[in-house]
């Protein structure tokens, strides 16, 4: 079933305070994965200065929380060129905590990620005709949730939201309209049901405190999701269980779970899950 879904989001997400702008003198191509805030930081070398992305684009971007693989973006005129991407870090053998010690599973990151950046993909490792079925846990990326065409659908419910969103004119900060959204489906992949998987992400838990002992979270594709952030669509959030309590040192942690992943809706106040994981393990994200 091809079920959409909207709760709403703030315009405080949508505004963008005034910049001067200057004249573009070079161009950025979006690359799947980017938000304006890494960008900021990979060409201008400040991600704070996002906004003038925003306020020098705005014929291409509608939404600073909203830019696709293909837009071609202007840069301020005191930047020469783009920096090209910087190399992927090599893959760090991550330090194992099981759930249920009593230490805290997860320490603050040495780099801190900006609001809106998507956790690195897994590497994917050249193999010799190894059948992926004959592997008992298999490791997987945000994408992989999605089910085939999905991309094409949530960028129409994006574009359509948008457009209802400025229909009525400008929204003021407080008001009734001034609300979080989540957009996008529930639909599944059907085959990764009940299928044992390794993913990173970052966490949202329900409540948080010094010894909070977290049994129930949610687990998300880009830092500061839920919190600072509009959620993702249902089919990239993942409802976690536990058996055995963890405890989170910071709200937004980067994290590898391992568990069995379900096809199984669940909703909660900060947004809702197409799919819903029984975590085994927990490990620390190395960037």
């Amino acid at each position: 079933m091809d079920r959409s879904h909207i709760i709403f989001l703030a315009a405080g997400a949508l505004a963008c305070p005034c910049v001067a702008l200057a004249e573009p003198s070079a161009t950025h191509v979006v690359v799947r994965g980017e938000s304006l805030s890494a960008i900021a930081q990979n060409v201008l070398q400040d991600g704070e200065r996002y906004p003038e992305l925003f306020a020098l684009n705005r014929e291409v971007i509608s939404d600073p929380d909203l830019i696709y693989p293909g837009q071609v973006l202007a840069l301020p005129g005191s930047v020469e060129a783009p920096a090209p991407p910087a190399p992927e870090p090599e893959t760090v053998a991550p330090e194992t905590v099981a759930p249920e010690q009593s230490e805290d599973v997860v320490v603050a990151s040495s780099t801190s990620p900006q609001i809106g950046d998507r956790i690195p993909e897994p590497k994917r490792e050249a193999t010799n005709a190894i059948d992926p079925k004959s592997l008992e846990l298999r490791e997987i990326g945000w994408e992989e949730l999605l089910p085939e065409g999905e991309e094409e659908r949530l960028f129409e419910l994006y574009q359509q939201q948008m457009a209802l969103l400025y229909a009525a004119g400008p929204i003021a900060e407080g008001s009734p309209a001034d609300r979080m959204i989540q957009i996008g489906t529930f639909n599944t992949v059907a085959e990764l049901n009940q299928t044992r998987v390794r993913i990173p992400g970052y966490t949202v838990p329900f409540e948080y405190g010094v010894n909070a002992e977290i049994r129930e979270f949610l687990l998300v594709p880009y830092f500061g999701a839920c919190l600072h952030a509009p959620p993702p669509p249902p089919n990239q959030t993942l409802f976690a269980r536990t058996d055995d309590p963890i405890r989170l040192r910071d709200l937004a942690q980067a994290v590898w779970i391992e568990g069995t992943l379900y096809t199984q809706t669940q909703e909660s106040a900060l947004a809702d899950a197409a799919y819903t994981i029984e975590v085994d393990k927990v490990e620390v994200y190395e960037y």
